[in-house]
């Protein structure tokens, strides 16, 4: 029998394998995002073929913005597996400049898309994915702008706390992923997809896309603004 003396060394001794058990697991699902990113990016290049006409552009500079860019940008941050460890100032300013990619090959497949619909008279937005995807784009503008105000507190200071910025930043980033998730989704049930991306690689490119967004939100929620709230306080 264990007396009451005892117990509290007892409740201790199990804290740090809960979160060495935490610790690890966080480890895993971030090494295996990373593994996802790389599959995802090679199937659709793979399947486009980047070149091959106007319109391959579009789903693999969209890929390389939402998929690559924008996912690695936020794995920057994690502790366990970011490929910049220690070093805060350098992984907020290459999380900026990912992001700045990903905003660049977002705009530029979005140029591919439209000028390919112009030149085969075909009408824009559509479609679900087509509509969403526009909307994500401006949000991901507004993001890479706001981010600038985290570079530099100073443009801010006047109109909002950098406490309450970095809660703004991660609250709509969460937000944009969960849309870019949604819109990835309706991607890989276009006509397009449909038709070049089958059997089993189809459901691969869908997994690892919802996989992701499972990675990337449970670092965004369980990490990260957790950690924004406490100091503020």
């Amino acid at each position: 029998m264990i007396n009451d003396s005892e117990q509290p060394f007892a409740q201790s001794s199990k804290q740090p394998d809960l979160k060495t058990y935490a610790a690890r697991r966080t480890m895993v699902a971030t090494m295996v995002a990373h593994a996802l990113v790389f599959t995802f990016t090679c199937m659709i290049a793979y399947s486009v073929v980047p070149g091959s006409s106007l319109f391959s552009w579009h789903p693999f500079l969209m890929t390389l913005a939402f998929v690559l860019f924008m996912t690695e940008g936020i794995l920057m941050f994690s502790q366990q597996s970011s490929f910049i460890r220690g070093d805060r100032k350098l992984q907020v300013r290459s999380h900026w400049v990912f992001q700045v990619m990903m905003l660049t090959c977002a705009i530029l497949g979005c140029m591919a898309i439209f000028t390919n619909k112009n030149n085969n008279n075909v009408a824009h937005f559509t479609t679900a994915h087509g509509r969403l995807g526009a909307i994500t784009v401006f949000l991901s503008c507004g993001q890479v702008l706001a981010g600038i105000g985290l570079l530099y507190p100073n443009l801010i200071k006047n109109f909002v706390s950098l406490g309450q910025a970095k809660i703004y930043h991660a609250t709509f980033g969460l937000l944009n992923y969960t849309l870019v998730t949604l819109d990835l989704n309706f991607a890989m049930r276009s006509d397009w997809a449909v038709a070049n991306i089958t059997g089993v690689a189809w459901y691969v490119c869908v997994a690892c896309i919802d996989i992701l967004a499972l990675v990337i939100m449970t670092q965004i929620t369980t990490h990260y603004l957790p950690r924004m709230r406490r100091q503020r306080q």
